[in-house]
């Protein structure tokens, strides 16, 4: 597993897993039988996995005053949202035990990407506009 935390970048975290604790390799577009493609979910040329993609749009953090200060009541779900995907990744039980055996079969695994927001609206709809192109 890859994660890159980039204060300089918007405070871009992104993390990768194919559920062997190693970056994502390159992903092919997936088309149905009907011969529609999904840019959404990508087949993992390297483990063979479907791949999804998370954008966590959080704001943990807010400018007042001039200065940023850090929300570590909004940080909470940040860190819950990150666990959440890596324990689904890495089929991990030691939250949810009966979680591994109900994904042994699934082949779907997700990247994630956090983003603050820094509870603007504006910056939110601009950030999410950039994540689904």
């Amino acid at each position: 597993m890859t994660a890159v935390f980039d204060p300089q970048s918007n405070n871009d975290m992104t993390t990768h897993s194919n559920g062997s604790n190693s970056s994502m390799s390159a992903t092919s577009t997936l088309t149905s039988s009907d011969g529609h493609s999904s840019t959404g979910i990508r087949r993992d040329t390297e483990s063979g996995h479907r791949v999804g993609h998370l954008l966590g749009l959080l704001g943990y953090t807010q400018v007042k005053q001039g200065q940023v200060r850090m929300r570590v009541d909004k940080l909470y779900q940040s860190v819950a949202t990150f666990l959440a995907w890596k324990h689904f990744n890495e089929r991990d039980g030691k939250v949810l035990p009966w979680l591994p055996q109900a994904l042994e079969k699934c082949d779907f695994h997700w990247t994630y990407q956090a983003r603050d927001t820094m509870l603007n609206p504006k910056k939110a709809v601009i950030v999410l506009k950039w994540g689904i192109e």
